[in-house]
């Protein structure tokens, strides 16, 4: 990813007053859509979709 991903990531965290290992959460969900996957298959549902609501549809449990 780039350092503008990282940026990108950092502010709408931000706005969504999101702190801590989260971030972590949001990275991959960047890096999930730059690479334009059709899901993001995670035990952690509730906090992946929390990071990223734009791609909450694409956050699917085992």
């Amino acid at each position: 990813m780039s350092s503008e991903d990282y940026l990108h990531v950092v502010d709408q965290l931000t706005e969504l007053g999101i702190l801590g290992g989260a971030t972590y959460d949001a990275l991959i969900l960047r890096a999930a859509e730059n690479a334009k996957v059709d899901l993001v298959v995670t035990l952690n549902e509730k906090d992946f979709r929390r990071v990223n609501p734009i791609l909450a549809d694409k956050v699917v449990a085992p």
